[in-house]
């Protein structure tokens, strides 16, 4: 029996943060394990083998299912890393919206940034004993005593392959939406309605006027390293490759946190990414591109009164100026983050996964019966391997089956999307283990 699970989504967002309460965990005597949740092999893959569930999200009954129940089983001791906190203007101000837990999932234990987060899930309905402002785990690693634990910028150059004498320049991409295939998408407007929409519009508009706005930096700079780091929600971009192959100073790298690369990198750009607050609170200028308006309503909550780059003049004078440039209102930034100077979030967390396994305080209400869940458990088992089954021999009519058709097409593409997913956000073994080295060289 594993004394908590970890189910995670993306590891470059989450694995260093999940490596760190590991390391805390094990210290203080319990056992723990990994779990993507792109893995096919998901359904009862951990089936009464964990004690507690750390989840990545947990929105509904249905993510309930999927990120805990479907995976270990039964459980009511279930714990919500939230990695998703910072949400846009509209959604903040919508209590019904699809970050806010509803149903069962408002009973797990749900863990905050900052009183912003906390203040929005308890108005949408999560009990303010189930919501607890811990701080933001992933700034842990931007602490005083976590420097050393990053690579050197003669390390990442070594290894891909970058000029260790040319001025390194970084862009994080959030352009999630613009390759989707039509079932993720359909899945989106489900989540969001007419926000979904027309933030597709906006991205891909943006997204080829900053392309053009790189290549002509690219070229006018070529003492300059540009290192593109995609979303992990991003897929294969034709456009993207064709730079990289035509230009040698431009580089996609999915590789390691973005903490990593904000650290090593003299500028850094984004459009759309709530990683602004880690590149603020390391005190490193930065840049926010905005060829195109986004209506504020669908702007990012702590860009609000931010300074944006609306133009390529601006950009290279951006690129070409030493002065550091901070377009972000720390004032509403700590109202989302909060920070303890004293104690890491991942103790505090650690405190919480803790009291959770020993008392009852946290337990989760309103779960189905453990008979139910293990029943579940087998048919969607079946189900699966019916439908896999069935899609392979009737592949070719899929789509113009009565009745079946849609639920069919949509099994396919899900197994795709997820097979598609799996390596680029699983961790393994030595991924892990090189991790708790690095840790272990500066934690005790």
């Amino acid at each position: 029996m594993i004394d908590v699970l970890f189910t995670y989504q993306h590891k470059a967002r989450e694995m260093e943060s999940l490596c760190l309460l590991k390391h805390e965990l094990e210290k203080r005597g319990y056992t723990t394990a990994f779990f993507c949740t792109f893995d096919l092999n998901r359904i009862g893959k951990y089936y009464k083998k964990a004690r507690a569930v750390i989840t990545s999200s947990l929105y509904d009954e249905a993510s309930l299912w999927f990120f805990v129940y479907d995976i270990a089983g039964s459980s009511n001791k279930v714990i919500n890393l939230q990695w998703e906190q910072v949400l846009s203007n509209f959604d903040e101000a919508n209590p019904n919206c699809f970050h806010n837990p509803k149903g069962p999932a408002k009973y797990a234990l749900h863990l905050c940034w900052g009183d912003a987060s906390r203040n929005r899930i308890v108005k949408g309905g999560v009990p303010e004993n189930n919501a607890i402002a811990t701080g933001a785990i992933h700034l842990d690693f931007l602490r005083p005593e976590m420097k050393s634990y990053f690579l050197s910028k003669d390390e990442l150059a070594k290894e891909f392959n970058l000029n260790i004498n040319h001025t390194w320049f970084l862009f994080i991409s959030s352009f999630t939406m613009h390759n989707m295939t039509n079932e993720e998408f359909e899945d989106l407007v489900r989540s969001y309605g007419k926000e979904a929409i027309e933030m597709k519009q906006v991205t891909v508009k943006s997204k080829r006027i900053i392309l053009q706005w790189l290549t002509k930096m690219i070229v006018e700079m070529p003492n300059v390293e540009f290192i593109y780091r995609p979303h992990p929600d991003e897929t294969k971009d034709e456009d993207l490759l064709d730079m990289e192959r035509v230009y040698n100073n431009f580089h996609i790298i999915s590789a390691y946190s973005a903490k990593q690369w904000i650290l090593q990198c003299e500028k850094v750009m984004l459009w759309y990414s709530t990683a602004a607050a880690e590149i603020a609170f390391t005190g490193k200028g930065f840049a926010i591109l905005r060829p195109i308006a986004i209506p504020e309503e669908y702007d990012i909550s702590i860009y609000r009164g931010a300074k944006y780059t609306q133009d390529i003049d601006s950009l290279r004078e951006f690129l070409q100026n030493e002065t550091v440039q901070m377009p972000l209102d720390h004032n509403i930034l700590d109202r989302y983050y909060f920070k303890d100077i004293n104690v890491p979030t991942y103790i505090k967390i650690a405190d919480l996964i803790e009291d959770t396994l020993h008392t009852s305080k946290y337990d989760l209400q309103m779960q189905p019966h453990k008979l139910i869940v293990a029943t579940q458990i087998i048919l969607k088992r079946i189900k699966y391997l019916v439908k896999d089954v069935f899609s392979k021999i009737f592949i070719q009519y899929i789509e113009k089956m009565p009745i079946f058709g849609k639920t069919m097409a949509y099994h396919v593409s899900m197994k795709e999307r997820m097979i598609r997913d799996f390596p680029k956000n699983f961790a393994d073994e030595n991924e892990i283990s090189n991790i708790m080295k690095r840790l272990n060289k500066i934690i005790s």
